[in-house]
């Protein structure tokens, strides 16, 4: 079922794994748009590159000012970058792992089973939004609570795979719990066959 959604996924693997319990398998991992590294891109090309250059160019003993310059905001872009790239929900086939990336050296993550999630939702507003697909995903939880994918890419998407993902799980969980019902009431009754044996009532 989730062959699918299992495609492309290699690099994720690779940069979760740590997030992740023994037994655990990440289906889906949604991001923040691309959108949200735009900004940053283009003053990192016009004051990190194009700027220090350009100025190198009339002076050219500025050089390894210059360059240091350009090294120096091209580490800012690798800071956004990975700052976008690690802001996650990780939908695994037993939880949904919320990664909030405040740093090099401060990661928050928080887990949500799939029986606490009660819902799954998103708004897109704004005409640029729609056009470039991108908006606000939440996941109500069963006590009430409820975390926030701000700028998620694609939300509809996100919402639909991860309502998919929890439907399944809660319906394979349903499956196990009555076979071991069933093997209980089993169980159960050979026990009372061999303790009591059968007794036939006479009409």
């Amino acid at each position: 079922m989730f062959e699918k959604i299992r495609k492309h996924m290699v690099w994720d693997h690779i940069l979760f794994r740590h997030y992740l319990e023994d037994g655990e398998e990440i289906l889906f991992v949604a991001h923040k748009h691309w959108i949200k590294l735009v900004a940053v891109g283009v003053k990192t090309a016009v004051f990190g590159f194009l700027l220090p250059w350009t100025m190198w160019y009339f002076f050219p003993g500025i050089f390894w000012a210059a360059l240091i310059w350009t090294v120096a905001f091209w580490f800012y872009f690798l800071y956004h970058f990975l700052d976008w790239y690690f802001d996650v929900w990780i939908a695994t086939n037993a939880s949904v792992i919320d990664i909030e990336w405040r740093g090099l050296f401060h990661h928050l993550s928080s887990r949500i089973s799939y029986a606490e999630v009660r819902e799954v939702s998103y708004e897109i507003k704004g005409i640029i939004n729609l056009i470039l697909r991108y908006g606000d995903t939440a996941i109500g939880m069963a006590t009430g609570g409820k975390i926030e994918l701000c700028s998620a890419a694609n939300p509809r998407k996100v919402s639909l795979r991860i309502t998919e993902i929890r439907d399944h799980y809660l319906s394979e969980q349903k499956i196990t719990q009555s076979d071991a019902l069933q093997s209980l009431l089993g169980d159960m009754v050979s026990r009372h066959i061999e303790d009591r044996g059968i007794r036939i009532r006479q009409q």
